[in-house]
């Protein structure tokens, strides 16, 4: 009881900083310090822990995708391939509500780290046409980015559950199936319900005169997805090709490359995924989230409820899929079963209980980038994503009671 507690002392620590105003990547730095020292660490383990957390590699991967995510998506607005982009996808989608939901869906088939990044522009070229808030254009754009994570078979959290439970990925996505659709719906439901976003066109152009400009703009997203989901490169060399073939393409039509690269060179950007990973590596050498299935099963409280919370409260300290996964999963292994013993039901609250934690998280990369991209309050943010993810936490339960 005590562990849980000194958690959630972090989590209302690192809220409160968040939305007062205080920088993400300084609060997550203060954070991992706090946690460190809740749960026993000396300031120099804690210290280690940070240093080896800004040398791992996967950290500096991580820096060099962010940063060059921000100059392709620099490129496609100054290239004006963003406005054209959402015009044909406006277009064709005849909706404007369907529009702004289909181009973070699209981006979120590819799955990369921050990958929020590169729709935030288009979704936000298309909710400026109804004036929709700061607040409203972070949420929209965060929500359906992240509707495939439960069932798309590329995702490192269905692979690696895959693997840690002895079933076929085919299993894991049956299991979840159903939570892509009901996040699309809440989303419909609580993003566009209100008025101002059922408003009329007048649309330009013809269809293939659309289909050709989409073409034309879509392609440098389509590549990295392309090269990485299909051919297997890796996301950093797929970055570089694109934005190389951009740069030949580009080449003299004053697209201002030297101004394009200054401005995505963002200290703030490196300072916040840095802070991100360190605060990881803390809550893992810390051993805070290991102690979470005892405590809890210590309380008394049914398995479902078990099965439910500890996922999700690893999910908002990490804040990623995998973060839940690899360190929960593993210790909840006898409750779900394994190979032929596999429950679905019990893997299901799980996995979508983690996942809800991940997109509440103050510290998911995506929500915080996106927050930073349209310079949204972090308090309207919230208020607009708790009732999305409530309604997908009410669906599990009713769809587990008829299970």
């Amino acid at each position: 009881m005590e562990d849980i507690l000194k958690l959630c002392f972090i989590l209302a620590a690192m809220t409160g900083l968040i939305m007062g105003g205080v920088n993400a990547g300084v609060t997550l730095f203060v954070c991992a310090f706090l946690l460190g020292w809740l749960f026993g660490l000396g300031f120099g383990q804690i210290m280690f822990s940070i240093k080896e957390s800004a040398a791992d590699m996967q950290t500096i991967e991580l820096v060099s995708i962010i940063l060059l995510i921000t100059v392709l998506g620099n490129v496609l607005l100054r290239t004006e391939r963003i406005k054209a982009i959402a015009s044909s996808i406006e277009y064709f989608a005849k909706d404007i509500r369907v529009a702004m939901a289909a181009v973070p869906a699209f981006i979120g088939l590819l799955p990369m780290p921050g990958g929020a990044l590169i729709s935030a522009p288009m979704t936000g070229q298309l909710a400026e046409k109804v004036g929709a808030s700061a607040e409203s254009k972070t949420v929209i754009n965060y929500w359906f980015r992240h509707v495939w994570e439960y069932i798309f078979p590329l995702y490192p959290g269905i692979i690696l559950s895959a693997a840690v439970f002895e079933v076929p990925v085919s299993t894991i996505s049956l299991a979840n199936i159903l939570f892509t659709p009901a996040a699309l719906i809440s989303g419909f439901i609580f993003c566009f319900g209100g008025p101002g976003y059922d408003i009329s066109f007048k649309f330009v152009g013809d269809s293939k005169e659309n289909l050709r400009n989409l073409f034309f703009s879509v392609w440098p997203v389509a590549s990295v997805i392309g090269l990485y989901l299909i051919l297997g490169i890796g996301l950093i060399p797929s970055l570089l090709l694109t934005l190389s073939a951009l740069y030949l393409i580009n080449k003299g039509h004053g697209t201002g490359w030297k101004r394009i690269l200054v401005d995505s060179a963002r200290p703030d950007l490196v300072i916040l995924v840095f802070g991100v990973m360190a605060f990881k590596k803390v809550v893992a050498d810390s051993g805070s989230v290991d102690a979470l299935p005892e405590s809890i099963l210590g309380m008394g409280l049914p398995t479902e409820v078990m099965l439910f919370s500890v996922p999700f409260i690893a999910g908002l300290l990490t804040g990623i899929t995998i973060g839940y996964v690899g360190v929960v999963f593993p210790l909840i292994l006898s409750v779900i079963g394994t190979g032929e013993s596999f429950e679905p039901g019990y893997f299901m609250i799980a996995y979508v209980g983690g996942y809800l934690g991940v997109l509440a998280s103050p510290v998911h990369l995506c929500l915080v980038l996106t927050r930073d991209y349209y310079g949204a309050d972090m308090r309207g943010v919230y208020f607009r994503l708790f009732p999305l993810i409530a309604s997908v936490m009410c669906f599990l339960a009713f769809y587990y009671c008829f299970w």
